[in-house]
């Protein structure tokens, strides 16, 4: 089920929305995330910036759907941004060497855009960032194999989770039901003994993920008034957390 659930989000979600759970992803694989876009200017193609677990330093760029050379065409010039202008952030020292570099897609990348960026790779040898690249296949597998970390492998209260899931995008937002089920998931329950500061931080991250779920149907509707109330709940539960269990900004 999970599968499942995680194929009808990836297949379907925005590069914003799918940013911040690939963000979840490097963080489990080890990465500390110095940089998250905002879509403004001045980030030169950088959505996300990190640091490996073998200290270095990585950029990437997030992009919707397959691409092909008509696609690839488009992106040229965050392509060259991403790969020839190294990385300027208050919080990142000056580079001595080249970053690494990767186009982020939850489609997939055609054999001739693959053939363009071994040429282009070729190219730039020595005069700019490999350009590696992340597709669908590898995006799925990665949420999956972590799901685990990222998603309550016993969903509390599961048939709320399904109805919310299969609710009709147009509709109004259902939010006494929105509300118990990210109760089912938060530790707003009560309780006899506090959780660990690790514990709320999980399921933090968990209700947002399952909320990004959610969303979902309410985002192919264009339903913004339901999305904007969606995110609304979720930030006034998880500042319930944070003020019953005394979470300050690291945590």
């Amino acid at each position: 089920m999970i599968g499942k659930v995680v194929e009808n989000w990836l297949t379907n979600t925005t590069e914003r929305e799918y940013q911040l759970p690939f963000c979840q992803i490097l963080s489990l694989k080890g990465h500390r995330v110095v940089h998250v876009s905002s879509h403004g200017q001045g980030e030169h193609g950088k959505d996300v910036v990190s640091y490996d677990p073998k200290g270095h330093l990585c950029a990437f760029q997030t992009k919707t759907d397959n691409i092909g050379v008509r696609e690839w065409q488009n992106i040229n010039g965050e392509i060259n941004d991403l790969t020839k202008l190294k990385v300027s952030l208050s919080n990142v020292p000056t580079q001595k060497g080249w970053h690494k570099s990767y186009l982020v897609t939850n489609g997939r990348i055609t054999s001739d855009v693959k053939n363009k960026i071994q040429i282009y790779n070729q190219s730039y040898k020595g005069n700019a960032s490999y350009l590696k690249t992340i597709e669908y296949d590898e995006l799925f597998g990665d949420f999956v194999q972590v799901s685990d970390k990222l998603i309550p492998t016993e969903i509390p209260d599961f048939s709320r989770f399904l109805s919310l899931l299969l609710a009709d995008g147009k509709d109004i937002l259902p939010n006494h039901d929105i509300s118990k089920f990210l109760i089912s998931i938060l530790p707003l329950r009560t309780i006899t003994k506090e959780p660990k500061k690790d514990f709320c931080r999980r399921s933090i991250a968990n209700s947002l993920i399952m909320t990004n779920f959610i969303g979902q149907h309410y985002l192919v509707e264009k339903n913004h008034f339901a999305l904007v109330d969606l995110w609304i709940m979720l930030c006034a539960h998880i500042l319930a957390v944070a003020e019953r269990f005394r979470l300050d900004d690291s945590q």
